[in-house]
């Protein structure tokens, strides 16, 4: 796939590891245009790999990652993965031990034993969450292998879909959270239904080759776009 989307993932990921203090939980939603215009319109497709960099980000902070499709019903569920605790991290090796040989003995045990602490605490967590980061994998990859294009484009559908996923209390996750949306389309809905209330406010980031985001410009606050 093109490096476009890759870079932007990995740009929103930088963002929202820096943004505010402290481990601010992240939600994300990503929505891939899968309609027959995304050919002629050089808009890219991306795959599991791609989305990795949100993945791993939530497993730092805590939050979820949400995936859906733009294709001509879009107003389907959405796969979702939620982390409610962050993933314990390793201890780091004190970088010197005391001159005192005997004290130096006990420091060494007791960050054994905090050590082996810690190892119990990310083999609970791994049993807790690899399983639901495996069937996040899986679904995504199952819905990126769908047989065909649609022949018609429902990105209003898909945009609501990704708002009430926004749109939930994020007081959940116990404090700040750090939203976005990554819309892989060019935006052209011709279902013809009515323009979405954007009730999150969260910005939305457009993805594709052409100067123009199509209706998604009727949103407020208006997309930003990336190439």
């Amino acid at each position: 796939m093109p490096n476009s989307v890759r870079r932007l993932i990995i740009m929103i990921t930088l963002a929202a590891a820096a943004a505010a203090q402290g481990r601010v939980a992240v939600r994300a939603v990503v929505l891939q245009d899968q309609t027959g215009s995304v050919n002629w319109t050089r808009t890219p497709t991306l795959c599991y790999e791609d989305l990795k960099p949100l993945v791993n980000l939530v497993r730092e902070r805590s939050g979820e990652v949400a995936f859906g499709l733009i294709r001509d019903s879009s107003n389907r569920g959405l796969i979702r993965l939620a982390v409610t605790t962050p993933e314990p991290v390793g201890l780091q090796t004190p970088a010197k031990w005391s001159a005192n040989p005997f004290i130096a003995n006990r420091e060494r045990a007791a960050f054994q034993q905090k050590q082996q602490a810690r190892e119990k605490e990310r083999q609970v967590w791994a049993a807790a969450n690899n399983p639901l980061m495996n069937s996040f994998q899986a679904g995504v990859e199952s819905l990126l292998k769908a047989p065909d294009y649609a022949k018609r484009t429902d990105v209003y559908g898909a945009l609501r879909r990704a708002d009430s996923f926004l749109a939930e209390d994020a007081r959940a996750w116990g404090g700040a959270v750090y939203s976005t949306a990554i819309v892989i389309s060019d935006g052209r809905d011709n279902q013809r239904g009515a323009t979405p209330e954007w009730r999150s406010k969260v910005q939305v980031l457009a993805v594709n080759s052409e100067d123009s985001i199509g209706d998604l410009a009727r949103l407020q606050p208006p997309p930003k776009r990336f190439e």
